[in-house]
């Protein structure tokens, strides 16, 4: 059996899902379309220096906007890096056998690294990773590191005590997450590996393990939650009673899981309508799809025009500027190893002249109690 070191942080949450399915689907789609792209566009800048967003985006079908954004936020980070760190492998597979425990493992880390100076480090293994999702949404990625860790280790074995780190490069969140990593970590996650792989036959359910789960549509775990999930949230024994914030709170891995989903539905039923053209709803109804165009304006060709036709103080309530596309433009514009100084900058004189306007989103997360003294004893 292989197994991917970026499938487990879903086997160790749930060793069930270590099983390969009786029937096998791809649960990755567009969106592990556009992290290969992403992936390919740094390998290419950190290997040959080349930035070619545009043959990626041909090479895996998607978006540009969807590609760019991302991959420069990578740049950028990686910029961070570059010339104090040595690149020994980009996009190196990896694999080692565990025969007393029947499986293989596999994986392709982004770089492997060696620091040279400025990092306070006895030469020191780095297993560099970014991730395009959001920074503390569903499991830690830090597993999956691990994971590489030791598949680079099993090459010199000599390195298990020696200092490692585990660097997680969040695109969309534009930070970089520094992880120490000692030989006692990596024992403690190969032991949980082993007991993982022996077991393969607990289930743990979750909104964040049967997201990307290749068993996820035949199993039965996963069908029992649904089904007590629809039953917490909706009951159908009589009127719905007032929840106390308690019991909101208990219900929003159920909630959690149903939006998932929903949302692998609407795509489903959203590709079956592009397939036929329209379903039968009953005897009156029919689903299509429906088409509704939108224009947008582009403010480069629009200016010049604009600005001929109405004042620039009428023009001030139409206008919007993107925060993310105007520092791309304004480090562009400065000179390398000045940008984000030239960027703060810029963001400053903005804020004086009362440009730039602060939202404050709230939205329910999940994060580790601080346990008080005495609580749980």
């Amino acid at each position: 059996m292989n197994i991917r070191c970026s499938s487990l942080p879903r086997i160790l949450a749930c060793p069930a899902s270590a099983v390969p399915p009786a029937t096998a689907i791809d649960t990755g789609g567009e969106y592990a379309a556009v992290g290969s792209a992403v992936h390919a566009v740094l390998a290419q800048w950190v290997t040959e220096g080349v930035w070619d967003v545009d043959s990626a985006v041909e090479r895996y079908g998607v978006g540009r906007d969807e590609v760019s954004r991302p991959a420069w936020t990578g740049r950028k980070l990686w910029a961070l890096y570059e010339g104090r760190v040595e690149v020994v492998h980009v996009e190196k597979e990896m694999s080692s056998e565990f025969p007393r425990h029947g499986f293989t493992l596999t994986g392709h880390p982004d770089m492997c690294l060696k620091s040279m100076v400025g990092l306070d480090l006895d030469p020191t293994r780095i297993i560099w990773d970014c991730k395009s999702t959001r920074f503390g949404g569903g499991h830690s990625p830090l597993d999956q590191l691990l994971g590489y860790l030791y598949l680079w280790f099993d090459e010199d074995m000599e390195m298990w005590d020696r200092p490692s780190k585990a660097i997680i490069a969040w695109l969309r969140d534009g930070f970089c997450q520094v992880i120490d990593v000692t030989g006692d970590i990596i024992r403690d996650w190969q032991s949980r590996l082993f007991d993982a792989m022996e077991d393969r036959k607990t289930f743990a359910p979750s909104a964040e393990a049967c997201k990307y789960c290749p068993r996820s549509h035949e199993c039965p775990a996963k069908t029992a939650l649904l089904q007590e999930s629809v039953l917490a949230l909706a009951p159908s024994d009589g009127p719905a009673v007032p929840m106390t914030p308690e019991r909101l709170a208990k219900l929003k891995p159920m909630r959690d899981v149903l939006k998932n989903e929903i949302q692998r539905y609407d795509k489903a039923l959203a590709l079956a309508l592009q397939e036929h053209g329209s379903l039968p709803l009953d005897d009156e109804r029919e689903l299509y799809l429906s088409e509704e165009t939108r224009e947008s304006i582009n403010a480069g060709p629009a200016w010049a025009v604009l600005t001929e036709e109405i004042p620039i103080e009428d023009l001030r309530g139409a206008l919007r500027v993107v925060k993310g596309d105007l520092m791309k433009i304004a480090m562009a514009r400065a000179p390398y190893g000045g940008k984000k100084a030239y960027a703060d900058e810029l963001l400053d004189k903005l804020r004086a002249a009362g440009a730039v306007r602060t939202r404050t989103y709230r939205t329910p997360s999940v994060r580790k109690r601080v346990k008080e003294m005495g609580d749980g004893d």
